[in-house]
């Protein structure tokens, strides 16, 4: 492990570039998010879509943009339009995943005040305002807020409601109509917080490190059972999501139709690109795992839309069977798992995703089932990885304790801090991903770049 310095503010803009994802659409917001969503294009995002309010849409700056109007956002965009139409055709219509922003006061329900400090009419301090930071919060699929680490930032209730999370709780914004999934995560120089989903301010990170390949270095524990993520780690994707997600969603409605469903799409997810956006963003705000067959279920009958079971999973089928196209096995992964079997350890996998059955058909599609004793998926369970139960789920079918097990996958935070608490040892796989600095105490008990390093790890 490195050795690192870095300033506070330093430390807050890698904690805030890692809340992004590769492929996100942004708002970027002016000052420090400007700085962490460019970190974030620089590292592990390089698809990232920088959208500014000044009307650029695929920002590619060659420099650090000095503000959101600076000339060089301008040099390769994807675009350049109104304002009007940034916030109108781009934003309310659900096209934003994220939007960054920064406030003078942020209370427990994630509302932002940047007006004023002080009653409105004889304000102590009369802040900047808005902007557009009301409709971003409105909007965004989610939102994230940077300020520095300050008592008067954190109110038990903001002084002037500019921009609203969750008003006085969830279901009252639920009321509102509001698309977005509000304020997830508040990102400081001190700490980053989930703390709309928790009674309190909870601190979640600290330092970040770099974590390098960790050849020779062998478990704390004796290994009996191993566990697999599944995506990025087993197999791979290759194209990017958005086109397969329209085909596979014309391809659901094409089997609802002629199975008589007589409603559309705008019908039953209106504004959403597909069933997959609804769906993503329905579960955004915990980890719970409702499952898509059951989530259109619902939608179905709240339309008071008859359709059998079995011609429902042949329609869930028909959408699956296009995005399964774009999942490849790794060439190491049967040598691997072929390799483990015959030193007689039992394997597993425990994965994310919608559908149990979509999970079963990806892993046999890739010749890998006849390796593995038991497969856990978040649908079946119903919680995700890194909710405790999910792991729980996994250990109890072997019968062991949490440290004779160990949990191999490529996301840090479903897969490392989600096997470290519940107990497992964990490796940490980033062939598949970029492991800059990571602002978390909790290390990997084991860093590798290909699978086929891992026998000897654990024979070690």
């Amino acid at each position: 492990m490195s050795e690192i310095t870095y300033s506070s503010a330093e430390l807050m803009m890698i904690n805030a570039a890692r809340l992004l994802r590769d492929g996100d659409v942004v708002f970027v917001g002016v000052g420090q998010p400007n700085l962490a969503c460019n970190l974030a294009k620089r590292t592990h995002a390089p698809n990232l879509v920088m959208i500014y309010e000044a009307g650029v849409i695929g920002a590619q700056p060659d420099r650090l943009p000095l503000s959101i109007g600076d000339p060089t956002l301008v040099s390769g965009a994807l675009s350049v339009v109104s304002m009007y139409d940034i916030f109108t055709l781009y934003l309310q219509r659900g096209n934003v995943d994220v939007g960054f922003m920064g406030g003078a006061q942020i209370d427990k329900f994630g509302n932002i005040n940047s007006t004023v400090i002080g009653e409105y009419a004889h304000p102590k301090t009369r802040l900047p305002g808005s902007g557009g930071s009301q409709e971003i919060a409105a909007w965004a699929n989610r939102c994230y807020l940077m300020t520095p680490h300050q008592k008067r930032r954190f109110p038990e209730k903001v002084e002037f409601m500019t921009s609203a999370g969750f008003l006085n709780g969830r279901k009252e914004r639920e009321a509102t109509g509001v698309r977005g999934a509000g304020m997830l995560a508040v990102v400081t120089d001190m700490l980053r917080n989930w703390p709309f989903f928790a009674k309190s301010w909870t601190r979640r990170a600290s330092t970040p490190r770099v974590f390098e390949h960790q050849a020779g270095r062998s478990m704390k524990h004796a290994v009996r059972a191993v566990f697999f993520d599944l995506g990025n780690t087993l197999m791979f994707d290759r194209d990017p999501w958005a086109d397969l997600y329209q085909r596979a969603d014309d391809e659901l409605w094409n089997s609802l139709q002629k199975a008589g469903v007589r409603s559309s799409p705008g019908e039953l997810y209106p504004g959403e690109n597909s069933l997959f956006h609804y769906y993503y963003k329905l579960r955004a705000n915990d980890l719970d795992e409702p499952g898509i067959m059951p989530t259109l279920r619902q939608l179905l009958d709240e339309h008071d839309i008859k359709i059998s079971d079995p011609d429902l999973r042949s329609a869930i089928r028909s959408m699956y069977e296009v995005t399964q196209t774009n999942w490849y096995p790794e060439e190491d992964a049967a040598p691997t798992l072929q390799a483990l079997r015959e030193s007689g350890l039992r394997l597993g996998i425990i994965s994310n995703g919608a559908d149990d059955d979509n999970t079963i058909t990806l892993i046999d599609k890739g010749n890998l089932g006849s390796f593995f004793d038991v497969v856990i998926s978040s649908a079946a369970v119903g919680k995700r990885k890194p909710d405790p139960l999910i792991f729980q789920t996994a250990l109890d079918h072997f019968r062991l304790p949490a440290e004779a097990a160990v949990m191999i996958g490529d996301s840090y935070e479903a897969d490392i801090l989600g096997g470290h608490q519940a107990g497992l040892q964990t490796v940490w796989i980033t062939r598949r991903i970029n492991p800059v600095l990571i602002a978390y105490d909790i290390e990997p008990d084991a860093t590798v770049a290909t699978l086929v390093e891992i026998p000897s790890l654990l024979a070690a």
